[in-house]
């Protein structure tokens, strides 16, 4: 099979492309990045850490040095690396001089004036909605929890509500959560 062009998301699906790849010279090759992985790896190797998790702080930086790796062997094979920030492309401009990159955001545009939300009725309720197993997810629960959540009802003036609607929080979570709640 030929194709005209090639997309690939994420580093991970590479491996996957990579017959594709090689069978079709003459494709727009394209990789659709959103982050670069093995600084996102190490972000979570320094969380993991400052958790006092160092086993899965070690694993999380053998997977950024593999992921580095793949960035420097892998992405010069490709015409166009898509990423989600303009910090993003920079890094990548750094690491690649010679690698066309450009800036898909994964957000969506806030109205220039929202309407105002209803007051009466019910509690004021702040949704996460998130893989709860994921580090980064659960750390930021927590915070909210610690730090945002009685602060913004102290100065609210009606009740206000944190629901969290996820999988993979450990008991030990979720009890600690439930003791920063009360």
């Amino acid at each position: 099979v030929s194709f005209d062009a090639i997309h690939v998301f994420r580093l991970c699906m590479e491996p996957f492309a990579a017959p594709y790849r090689a069978a079709n010279p003459g494709s727009q090759m394209q990789l659709d990045l959103d982050e670069i992985e093995s600084l996102t790896r190490r972000r979570l190797a320094r969380l993991y850490g400052l958790n006092g998790q160092t086993r899965k702080a070690r694993r999380w930086e053998v997977d950024a040095r593999a992921c580095e790796r793949a960035e420097r062997d892998v992405l010069p094979g490709y015409h166009r690396v898509l990423v989600c920030s303009e910090r993003e492309r920079l890094r990548l401009g750094e690491m690649h001089r010679n690698l066309e990159v450009a800036v898909v955001p994964n957000v969506v545009a806030v109205p220039p004036a929202p309407r105002r939300a209803r007051t009466g009725g019910g509690p004021f309720v702040f949704l996460f909605v998130g893989h709860l197993a994921y580090n980064p997810n659960a750390d930021a629960v927590t915070w909210f929890a610690r730090h945002v959540l009685g602060r913004v009802r102290r100065a609210a003036g009606r009740d206000v509500r944190f629901d969290v609607a996820g999988r993979g929080a450990s008991r030990g979570q979720i009890s600690r959560w439930k003791r920063v709640e009360e």
